[in-house]
């Protein structure tokens, strides 16, 4: 069996979950999910199934030897192009970015503040953004390059980043 509990750890760090968070979805205290992440106790096969449901990761790699889910790092800050208008669009083109002339006419709305960029371990080397938008509400998006492939709401960024590794990186190309 896997180490479940540095698997939980990984996975509530990726996500900016708490421990609090993740016994609510899985009906449990926060207790048993302190003791899984220490190794004090295991959850039973229906606490997996509702993990591995949670979570979405495959209730198989609960039973592998060596598995951890793919670690965050984050690597760098993405200032959205319309923050600064047309001079640093010239600026970033003459440095070879390409900016949709859509985005720079219609800004989108929810890129006025500057995005963390993380390593989430997606296929065809994409980057996972992620920001808060003028309401204060969280939001994430898949960039290949500076070009953003697919946003949600942060509530709905793991079924994102499954789907498009489930879909080999094709989604919403």
């Amino acid at each position: 069996m896997s180490d479940i509990g540095a698997i939980i750890d990984i996975w509530l760090k990726n996500n900016e979950w708490t421990q609090k968070m993740l016994a609510e979805k899985v009906f449990v205290t926060e207790s048993a999910i302190q003791k899984w992440k220490q190794g004090k106790r295991h959850p039973d096969p229906e606490k997996l199934k509702q993990l591995s449901d949670v979570m979405l990761i495959d209730i198989r790699h609960f039973y592998e030897q060596n598995y951890l889910p793919y670690e965050f790092e984050k690597i760098d800050e993405f200032v959205p192009p319309c923050l600064y208008g047309e001079d640093f669009v010239d600026m970033a083109r003459s440095m070879g970015c390409e900016i949709p002339e859509e985005q720079i006419k219609h800004p989108k709305p929810r890129q006025e503040t500057c995005h963390d960029v993380y390593d989430a371990g997606l296929y065809k080397d994409a980057k996972l953004h992620r920001w808060t938008d003028s309401v204060g509400k969280q939001c994430s998006a898949i960039y290949l390059g500076s070009e953003e492939i697919w946003w949600h709401y942060r509530d709905h960024e793991n079924q994102m980043i499954h789907e498009w590794n489930k879909q080999g990186g094709e989604a919403y190309i």
